[in-house]
């Protein structure tokens, strides 16, 4: 799997991975926490989730990070906002997404929080450790992270998204203290797996926190 995938899907609209909604995970969970408004989060492979707008709507500083211009762009003109071109950045109010690979920004700040609902899920195994480190790269000490993932068959059908398991996702952070929140079953909501099969998975909540 390489860039030209996630462009094509969103060239072509297969982003059923996308939620018209704000996340209730997030909702719930992020005051878990215990970041104060005006802290500065990063949300990777961030799509045009409105979850960004959420965050923002706390009194939190956004940036996202996205290979699509037509994602980006969708998400202002979507949510009817305001931004200015520089580079390979989109910025508007407390709000700024970057253009292009997560593996290739260095990030002008390090960030205090990160939030990742469909991040991981989207990466196959190779990638998932460099995935890891870059973000706890980007992550002051005591940095602190939600992680939503899902666990299903593999054997029935595969990703993305991909089942990543908790022992997994602890092996890959073993830079940082990782809580489970919570675990339930969820429906699937790409139409892709659920004509393979996959009906509904387990979505598991994680809160991480950078040890050093």
């Amino acid at each position: 799997m390489d860039a030209g995938f996630w462009q094509r899907q969103w060239r072509d609209h297969q982003i059923g991975f996308h939620q018209s909604q704000f996340n209730s995970k997030l909702m719930r969970y992020f005051p878990e926490l215990e970041s104060a408004p005006g802290a500065d989060v990063v949300v990777p492979l961030c799509g045009k989730s409105r979850d960004m707008l959420w965050l923002q709507g706390q009194g939190f500083h956004v940036t996202g990070v996205e290979l699509s211009t037509i994602a980006i762009e969708a998400f202002f003109s979507e949510n009817h906002l305001d931004f200015q071109r520089k580079g390979d950045w989109y910025v508007g109010k407390q709000i700024r997404l970057f253009c292009g690979n997560f593996f290739d920004l260095e990030p002008p700040k390090d960030f205090s929080i990160a939030y990742d609902r469909a991040s991981l899920i989207a990466l196959p195994p190779s990638l998932r450790i460099i995935y890891a480190q870059t973000l706890s790269r980007w992550l002051l000490p005591g940095g602190r992270c939600l992680l939503l993932s899902i666990e299903y068959d593999q054997g029935s059908c595969e990703g993305p998204p991909f089942s990543v398991e908790e022992a997994e996702i602890r092996s890959l952070f073993h830079a940082f203290h990782i809580k489970k929140l919570d675990s339930c079953q969820e429906k699937m909501n790409s139409l892709r797996m659920r004509k393979a099969g996959v009906k509904a998975v387990k979505e598991n909540v994680y809160f991480l926190e950078k040890k050093f």
